[in-house]
């Protein structure tokens, strides 16, 4: 009988290891996503992990969570898997009403986003620009990389896309491990997934 239950718990030890071994090595484009939406309700997006307000964001930097660290001028989301240090997935709304945003021609706007939350501004160039439309949206796709070559501060994987929508431009941006990352599932499923929602408008009161 002790000899049953040695065995017994062998087997279930083993039987956790295996569990736990084919968790930890599965890949991430395989976890569960789920459609989540803004805090102000004007988008939604697919993404492995809640997205949450955070104080900013950007391909070069992350997320930042301290509240003088907090951009006046858009609001931040981020997708938080693990810690803010390793997030993979942000979106910047920015007010598009501000005297300072508008006063400037859209190439050049968009250029200068491109290089602020995107990409890099030492480096403000993109290595891909091309015009998209994705699900209805027209707008630009942006790949910035910095490989980690001498005098650099390090390396830069990023591939965003920007939406100008008037009062509100959209910037969504991947943040991948090296060049090939950019264009994996995980990239392309919350790239593609970006939409944005109709306002709810209130019904009209009818007269007696």
């Amino acid at each position: 009988m002790h000899f049953l239950s040695l065995m017994k718990a062998a087997v279930r030890f083993a039987l956790i290891g295996l569990c736990l071994h084919l968790w930890c090595n599965t890949p991430r484009s395989q976890t569960l996503w789920k459609t989540y939406t803004s805090s102000d309700k004007s988008f939604a997006i697919k993404a492995p992990a809640p997205l949450r307000e955070v104080a900013s964001f950007d391909g070069e930097h992350g997320a930042n969570l301290a509240p003088d660290q907090r951009y006046e001028w858009a609001t931040c989301y981020a997708v938080i898997e693990t810690d803010p240090e390793n997030v993979r997935f942000g979106i910047d709304v920015v007010n598009g009403r501000l005297k300072d945003i508008r006063s400037q021609p859209q190439a050049k706007l968009l250029w200068y986003l491109s290089a602020v939350l995107i990409g890099d501004e030492d480096n403000p160039d993109p290595k891909i620009q091309r015009r998209i439309n994705v699900n209805g949206l027209k707008g630009t796709e942006y790949f910035h990389i910095r490989e980690n070559l001498a005098g650099n501060t390090g390396e830069i994987y990023t591939r965003g896309r920007i939406f100008d929508r008037g009062g509100r431009v959209y910037v969504i941006t991947f943040i991948g491990r090296d060049a090939k990352d950019l264009t994996s599932a995980d990239a392309e499923r919350f790239l593609n997934s970006f939409r944005l929602l109709k306002p709810r408008t209130r019904g009209r009161h009818r007269r007696a």
